[in-house]
C-alpha cells in the first residue's frame, strides 16, 4: 500500500513502525516459492507476484474493525466468491502487531473474524498461533494451495509473529495484549460466532421458543437456566449441545441425552474437536450439529466457561 493511502488511517509514527515490521517479514520471502508468496499481502514490501497486492490488502483492511491502537500489518490468504450474494470475501489470516484474525466466508452474511491476541512470550504466542491455525477451516483454501501449503503458510505466519515480537523487544516497544472479552456474549463476538445461526445465547429473547423445545427434548429442568446452545431443529427434533449454569447436555438425532455436571470437569482435562464432537478429558464426549462452522471456537468458549473465565453479563 502506498503511503498516501496509509495516511488516511495512520499517523507518520505508526507508518514507520508498520514499515519496519513489514521490511523484517519481507526478508523471509526468498525462502518461499512463488506458489506460496502469492498468498501473502503485507502493508509494505509485498512479494513480487501480484501488481495489485496493495489493493487486495486494502480491501481486507476495510472489512475488519480493529481495536484502538492496533496496527494492521499483513493478510495471508485468498478470496472466495459467495455463491449466493456473488460478493468476494477474504479467507485466511490477518496479522496485526497484537492479534491474529481468522477470516472465513459466510453463505448468507458477513461473518465476524475470530480474534486471537498473542502474548509477548514466544512460548505463549506459539500456543495462540496454534489455536488460530486449528480454528481456521482449511477446506476453503486447500483446493488452491500447493502441496504442504497449509504447513508452509502456518510456519510463515508464526515466523512473522516472531519477527514482530523480536523487533518490539529490540526497540523497547511495549507489547500490551489486547484483552479478550470476559463475558460470554463478548467472547462469541471475539471468536466470530455471532453470525453462526446455530449458536444461541440463553438470554436472547428471539430463541425462547426454541429453548422451550430444548428443555423438553433434552430433559432439562425448567428452573435450570441455559447459558448458550449450539443446536438445530429437524423433523426428527432438536439436537446439539446445551450448556446451563450447572451442566453440559448434548443429544444427537434419535439418540438419548448425554449429561455432564460442570463441577466434575477439571481445567487440566485435554479438550479436542473430533469430527462433530467435543471431547473433554478421557471419556466425556459431547455432540455438536454436524455443520457447525467453527467447532474449535465453540470448544474454546466451552473450556473458558468450565474454567470460570467467563460471566454471562
Amino acid at each position: 500500500m502506498v503511503e498516501s493511502e496509509q495516511n488516511e488511517l495512520l499517523n507518520q509514527e505508526l507508518i514507520k513502525y508498520q514499515q519496519m515490521y513489514c521490511k523484517k517479514i519481507a526478508t523471509h520471502f526468498g525462502d518461499y516459492p512463488e506458489e506460496i508468496a502469492q498468498f501473502i499481502f503485507p502493508a509494505f514490501f509485498a512479494p513480487d507476484v501480484w501488481e495489485d497486492a496493495h489493493k487486495v490488502y486494502k480491501k481486507v483492511v476495510e472489512q475488519i474493525a480493529f481495536l484502538d491502537g492496533e496496527l494492521p500489518i499483513m493478510f495471508v490468504g485468498g478470496r472466495s466468491q459467495n455463491k449466493i450474494t456473488r460478493k468476494n470475501q477474504a479467507i485466511g489470516f490477518f496479522l496485526t502487531d497484537y492479534t491474529l484474525y481468522v477470516l472465513e466466508p459466510s453463505v448468507f452474511s458477513d461473518t465476524l473474524p475470530q480474534k486471537f491476541a498473542y502474548n509477548s512470550s514466544i512460548n505463549e504466542a506459539n500456543q495462540t498461533v496454534n489455536e488460530a491455525i486449528n480454528a481456521f477451516d482449511w477446506d476453503f483454501l486447500e483446493p488452491i494451495l500447493p502441496e504442504n501449503g497449509k504447513e508452509v503458510l502456518s510456519h510463515f505466519i508464526w515466523e512473522s509473529i516472531v519477527d514482530i515480537l523480536t523487533l518490539k523487544k529490540d526497540f523497547n516497544i511495549e507489547h500490551v495484549v489486547m484483552e479478550k472479552s470476559t463475558t460470554l456474549a463478548g467472547r462469541i463476538i471475539d471468536l466470530g460466532l455471532m453470525d453462526d445461526s446455530c449458536v444461541k445465547l440463553g438470554e436472547d429473547v428471539k430463541h425462547q421458543k426454541h429453548f422451550k423445545k430444548i428443555h423438553k427434548k433434552f430433559g432439562i429442568p425448567d428452573d435450570e437456566s441455559i447459558c448458550f446452545a449450539v443446536t438445530d431443529s429437524t423433523l426428527a427434533g432438536v439436537y446439539g449441545l446445551v450448556v446451563t449454569e450447572e451442566n453440559i447436555y448434548s443429544k444427537d438425532l434419535m439418540e438419548k441425552t448425554e449429561k455432564t455436571e460442570l463441577k466434575e470437569l477439571s481445567s487440566t482435562y485435554p479438550s479436542t474437536v473430533i469430527e462433530s464432537s467435543i471431547r473433554l478429558g478421557d471419556t466425556i464426549v459431547h455432540t455438536l450439529p454436524k455443520y457447525t462452522a467453527n467447532k474449535e471456537a465453540v470448544k474454546i468458549i466451552l473450556v473458558e466457561l468450565i474454567n470460570g473465565e467467563l460471566k454471562e453479563d
